[in-house]
């Protein structure tokens, strides 16, 4: 469900994660800790009118916005 709710979609070995939060009105603030993200640690909070990741390891790309759908790719 959080997966879902944060839109926080990694492929490390790509080097990259994606992130588009799509959290309701009546959950917000969402605050998450303690998620691991390539061995290490991060943390999401999500408000209304911000949306923010801490931790992403080093080398790994963030990627503001959602995955593409392999029907998207040419």
């Amino acid at each position: 469900m959080l997966r879902t709710l944060l839109r926080l979609d990694p492929d490390i070995p790509s080097g990259r994660s994606w992130f588009a939060p799509a959290v309701p009105g009546r959950l917000q603030p969402l605050t998450v800790e303690g998620l691991y993200l390539a061995g290490r640690e991060v943390s999401v909070q999500v408000t209304a009118s911000t949306a923010r990741i801490d931790g992403v390891p080093d080398g790994v790309e963030r990627i503001d916005g959602p995955r593409p759908s392999a029907f998207d790719v040419p």
